[in-house]
């Protein structure tokens, strides 16, 4: 991939192939996308694909990023404080209004691999918050796994169940009384 400039230009074409290929996830699995299906979407040709990305699996992990980025709780220094409920309820929600996006990424054959990476987002910034105890290490994991499973069975129904608020809740709930169960005296 060469060099290429961020003007407003690049920025369109850009968003553009992007564009094509989450419209194309939602509706078929990565390993059935073609690069000139996602050019033709776009409106664009093969080599200026090329410009931007290496190929299928790049632009998947680039869109991968910006949603793993646009989760806010990964933005905040206070996940163990007061603003924390706040701050899951902000991620939750955004992860609501992405669904589909969300739901085709995880429901693919490349979604392990993502949830993977979503857990050890998750698990390493908790870990560094809880002073890397090895005993926390086994905790975050167990919790942050937990979590992201419950997301994805929230996700996966037509018409979620819970409302962003009442999931936070429900896990805050859920991860407290489990925390405390295992507190050392």
């Amino acid at each position: 991939m060469r060099q290429v400039t961020n003007d407003r230009r690049t920025r369109r074409t850009k968003k553009a192939i992007e564009q094509a290929f989450t419209e194309l996830i939602l509706k078929n699995d990565i390993n059935k996308i073609t690069i000139q299906d996602i050019t033709d979407k776009a409106d664009t040709n093969r080599s200026t694909f090329y410009t931007h990305y290496e190929d299928i699996y790049d632009i998947l992990r680039v869109t991968e990023d910006k949603l793993i980025d646009g989760i806010s709780i990964f933005h905040s220094d206070n996940l163990l404080g007061s603003d924390a409920q706040k701050s899951m309820t902000e991620s939750l929600q955004y992860v609501l209004d992405n669904r589909e996006i969300f739901k085709a990424i995880i429901n693919s054959s490349h979604g392990t691999e993502f949830l993977g990476k979503l857990c050890g987002v998750i698990g390493s910034k908790l870990l560094a918050l809880l002073d890397n105890v090895p005993e926390n290490e086994m905790l975050v994991c167990l919790y942050t796994n937990g979590a992201i499973a419950v997301i994805k069975e929230w996700l996966s129904s037509d018409s979620p169940v819970m409302t962003a608020d009442e999931m936070c809740v429900f896990l805050e709930n859920t991860i407290r009384r489990g925390i405390d169960a295992n507190k050392k005296e």
